[in-house]
């Protein structure tokens, strides 16, 4: 039998795995982004001994314990070849920047629906703005599920727009980045507030090697969407009602 034990580590909480069947005291670690010594320690404590690690991808949550894992134990290290057999494939789509950062190349993702016997028509495409935080709420109403009081208060119902049946916008969307600035994204507009930070990150890149860019500025930036999907014209001094009225989302969300 596969055994799975599973450590969350690091600011960043990412999970790390020690795998091994019941008939063998050798193991692989998955992804031991931090803290290697405590890993090294559960695996001490299951009576175990490391034959691999094997790595999902090569961001810095996910690797940062590869070297003193192999040094202590002497094993290999595998990373898959994700990256390489994209072929000129674009994971972040027609938007600008990648994965943490606050452009839409680090917050947009596409939501595929496959449910034939519950009547969603295949082929069908919804521009329908969508919150991956709905899916609790949704997913809920579906089964009738009672959500506790007080949980997943941002989660709205949004089942008819999974199903196909609606296309009604969700008012908007805040956004997050690495570096924890916000945003709000409506069907028409994205407004990143101001931050003073870096303007990339500098141990993550796209895959055409350029690092990615956090989406800092000190000034507030607005882009019309439906115009500018890459979001490369700040629309802020031209619309400074917009700007104002998505401030003040964000403060009232804050607010709760």
């Amino acid at each position: 039998m596969l055994n799975i034990h599973t450590l969350t580590l690091g600011a960043y909480g990412t999970n790390c795995y020690i795998v091994h069947d019941s008939a063998s005291k050798t193991c692989c670690v998955i992804d031991p982004g931090y803290t290697p010594e405590k890993i090294l320690d559960e695996v001490n404590a299951l009576g175990l001994t490391v034959e691999a690690i094997l790595l999902t991808h090569g961001h810095f949550d996910h690797v940062g314990g590869v070297k003193e894992i192999a040094a202590e134990t002497g094993c290999d290290g595998y990373v898959d070849r994700a990256d390489e057999l994209l072929n000129g494939h674009s994971p972040q789509g027609p938007w600008r920047s990648g994965k943490y950062s606050a452009y839409e190349g680090g917050t947009a993702v596409p939501v595929i629906v496959r449910w034939k016997a519950g009547g969603v028509k295949a082929g069908e495409t919804s521009e329908a703005l969508f919150s991956h935080i709905d899916l609790l709420a949704s997913f809920g109403s579906l089964i009738n599920a009672r959500i506790p009081k007080g949980a997943a208060v941002d989660s709205e119902n949004r089942i008819s727009t999974l199903l196909g049946n609606d296309r009604t916008d969700r008012p908007y969307v805040i956004g997050m980045a690495n570096n924890h600035v916000l945003s709000v994204r409506t069907k028409q507009w994205k407004y990143i507030e101001p931050n003073d930070g870096a303007k990339t990150i500098g141990w993550a890149a796209t895959l055409n090697g350029e690092r990615v860019e956090t989406g800092n500025s000190p000034q507030p930036q607005l882009y019309d969407m439906q115009k500018d999907i890459k979001e490369e014209h700040n629309v802020a001094l031209e619309n400074a009602q917009t700007v104002f009225d998505l401030q003040n989302v964000l403060r009232r969300e804050r607010a709760k």
